[in-house]
């Protein structure tokens, strides 16, 4: 899993939370460095802070999408009014409110939520 979060804290305490939910997880801080990581390996689900330095998590979804439409996404944000709607990248975007507890991230990872049944 590529985690992508620019506050280092959130970043932290979150990929020990989905280390505890028994993925592996690849952490980065910024748009950039999520395209650089996904360019050197392939990864079963981003998930993604919405507002990020240099490329929006929005941004980084619509890149990542047109190379791998198939990706799961987790789009972790404090906003509820996301452009989601009618933008074929967004289909199957999970949107996780910010902040988020460990039973909401453990809902997201859950395999009910994962149409091709891959995760954790």
């Amino acid at each position: 899993m590529l985690l992508v979060e620019d506050d280092p804290l959130i970043r932290l305490a979150t990929e020990a939370l989905l280390a505890g939910c028994g993925c592996r997880v690849v952490a980065v801080g910024d748009g950039d460095q999520a395209l650089a990581a996904l360019a050197g390996q392939s990864f079963d689900l981003l998930f993604v802070d919405a507002q990020l330095p240099t490329i929006s998590g929005l941004e980084l979804i619509r890149l990542v999408r047109a190379e791998s439409p198939a990706l799961r996404v987790v789009l972790a944000s404090g906003y509820c009014d996301l452009p989601l709607a009618g933008d074929p990248a967004m289909v199957d975007v999970v949107l996780l409110p910010k902040p988020y507890s460990t039973e909401a991230v453990q809902r997201v990872l859950s395999p009910a939520n994962d149409p091709l049944g891959a995760l954790p």
